[in-house]
């Protein structure tokens, strides 16, 4: 699978990003704005440079709270199944949507209300 095509600016900051992910740990991970505030990212940047490195095979963990250096498999396996149920939620809504989409090539209308 290819990866996710980074914007020159985000190109620029890889390695940084990683190093500064890598200060953090699951008990104090560091949120997206720092990261964004600290390198001039934007959200969309933090997050196809994390795609990216993860791609790479480098440990990074997520959640609720930001982003860390995962270090242990534990740590690794959470992101693993919060990435699933993402990926859960996400299939779900594309159905919907393909569903609403079938029903209009049908000849159907879409009702909103």
């Amino acid at each position: 699978m290819k990866h996710k095509v980074l914007s020159n600016n985000a190109v620029r900051y890889v390695d940084s990003v990683k190093h500064f992910i890598g200060m953090f740990d699951s008990n104090a991970p560091v949120y997206s704005y720092r990261i964004e505030e600290s390198y001039e990212l934007s959200g969309s940047e933090v997050r196809s440079i994390v795609h990216h490195l993860r791609c790479e095979g480098v440990p990074i963990g997520s959640g609720h709270k930001g982003y860390y250096m995962a270090r242990t498999p534990d740590e690794i396996e959470t992101t693993i199944e919060h990435m699933i149920q993402r990926e859960q939620s996400i299939r779900h809504a594309r159905e919907g949507l393909q569903r609403a989409f079938d029903e209009t090539d049908k000849g159907l209308t879409l009702s909103f209300l």
